[in-house]
This record gives C-alpha cells, structure tokens and sequence, in this order.
C-alpha cells in the first residue's frame, strides 16, 4: 500500500471511529434522561433534548454506514481502474505484435520468393513460441483476466523469471467479478515474483486453472523459499509482513475477497516452494 491508500484509509476509519463515539456517548445520554424519573416524555427541555439525542444518534449510525460503504466503493473502483489499465496493456501489446506478425509475414514471403526455404523454416521456428505464449493467454472466456495474465507474464519475463501457464478451464460461469478475481491473482503473483527475487534464484513461476461439477481451482506456485511453519497462520491477516513498513494487505485482501465469495485459500509450502491453492464456486 503507497502512503497516499495508507492516509485515504486512516482518515475513512477516523471518520468511522468519530461517529461511532459519537453514538455512544450519545446512547449513554439518552439512557440517563430516560432514567429520569422527572423526565416528561416529548414534553419540556428534557423532551426536546431526547429527542434531538435520537435523531443525532440516528444520523451517526447512517454516517458509520456510508463511511463503510465509500470504503468499499472506493475499493471496488480502484479495482476496475486496474483491471482497465490492465486490458489497455493487453491492448497495446496485440496491436503491436499484430504489427511485428504482419513483417515476419514479409519477411517469409521473401524468402519464398528467393527459394530460401531452410531459412524460412528456421525463421518460423524463431516466432512460433512468440505467437504460442500469446495464444495461451487468451483461452479464458474472461478478457480482464487474459489482459491481466498477459501483463503479468511480461513482467515476469521482463524480471528474468520464468513465468508458466496451464489452462484447463475456460471461466465461463464465474460467480465472482472478474476484476475481483485479477485482484486475488494479481496479488499472488506479485508476491510469488518478489519471494523468487528475493531469494536470487532462478525464479519460475506456475499458474494452473482447472474445474470440476462444482467449482473452480486456481494455483499459483513458485519455486522460492520456505514459508516458516510459524508464520503460515499469520500471513493472511491484514498488516503482517516481513518485507517491511506499508505492506502486508496483499494476502489480507485476496482472503477477504474470497471469503465474500463463498471461495477459500490454503497455502502449502516446503522445501521445493510455495503454492496457493484458491476454490471459487460456479454461478
């Protein structure tokens, strides 16, 4: 989280907090009049008083709740303007490679003409794993999670790790948002990259996506270090970290995202890496 989300949050949960006192000092108030014994109901200043505690106490639990509702807004739009941002880097990467596809086209024409056939061959062996890397992220019925694997594998490949797909499942029956679920895998597979970068070894990552009657599977895996045992139960609570201040809300979110999605996360991890495993419910 950038310190400009980290001072957005505490003043939404200051704001949360301040009504929250508010209605209870004002309930503790309300109690007292009616305890009253010389209080006339609806009648005198002591009447006036309830009911104008009433209706300030009313206006702080309408103001708890949209400040709930703003930060749940909040979270859900920046998560659309991601995955937008995501879908115009997919975007610019097909136009561009739908340009590059169009000289290796040329150039194969060429070599036709002048008969220069182990040449040719050669050059198509050199472009097909380009054009096979790209065909393999687009075999979801989902656009926003093809845009956000095909950026993520650039990334990757771009940090000089090995970044691997298996698809076996088109997504087609969601019961989550897409852009909530390129949150979940986003989140993953940035902390598998930074937990093989930090290791400094040779960093592969897999991402597998498989289905059955009931729900669909989806894993991340990286061939980083260990997960102590002592630190697998704390990882998914919000704020913990060992990478230092301002972090930790990764995990805590793709947790919580899943959980109001009827989905659930288990984390393995020994000696040959770390895997998060996800179960998300069909629609």
């Amino acid at each position: 989280m950038n310190k400009k989300n980290l001072v957005v949050r505490k003043a939404v949960v200051g704001m949360a907090i301040l009504a929250a006192l508010q209605v209870l000092a004002l309930g503790a108030l309300v109690i007292l009049l009616i305890n009253d014994e010389d209080i006339a109901w609806l009648g005198g200043a002591q009447g006036a008083l309830l009911v104008a505690a009433l209706l300030v106490i009313l206006n702080g639990i309408l103001a708890v709740r949209e400040t709930m509702m703003l930060w749940g807004s909040r979270e859900r739009n920046e998560m659309l303007i991601d995955t937008v941002g995501q879908m115009e880097k997919l975007n610019l990467t097909l136009r561009a490679q739908r340009h590059d596809f169009l000289n290796h086209l040329q150039v194969l024409h060429g070599l036709m003409e002048m008969e220069e056939y182990a040449a040719a061959d050669e050059y198509i062996g050199d472009i097909y794993s380009d054009i096979k890397r790209v065909s393999r992220m687009m075999r979801t019925a989902q656009p926003a999670v093809n845009a956000l694997l095909q950026a993520k594998a650039g990334d990757c490949e771009q940090k000089g790790l090995q970044f691997e797909l298996q698809v076996g499942t088109r997504l087609e029956h969601l019961a989550i948002e897409p852009w909530a679920l390129c949150r979940v895998l986003g989140n993953l597979i940035d902390n598998a990259a930074e937990a093989v970068m930090l290791a400094q070894c040779k960093g592969t990552i897999l991402v597998e996506l498989s289905e059955d009657l009931k729900s669909y599977r989806i894993s991340v895996h990286n061939n980083g270090p260990e997960i102590p045992a002592s630190l697998r139960e704390q990882i998914f609570k919000p704020g913990f970290s060992t990478k230092g201040d301002e972090r930790g809300m990764g995990l805590a979110i793709v947790s919580h995202i899943l959980e109001e999605n009827g989905g659930s996360i288990a984390l393995q991890s020994d000696g040959n890496g770390t895997t998060f495993s996800l179960r998300l419910p069909k629609a």
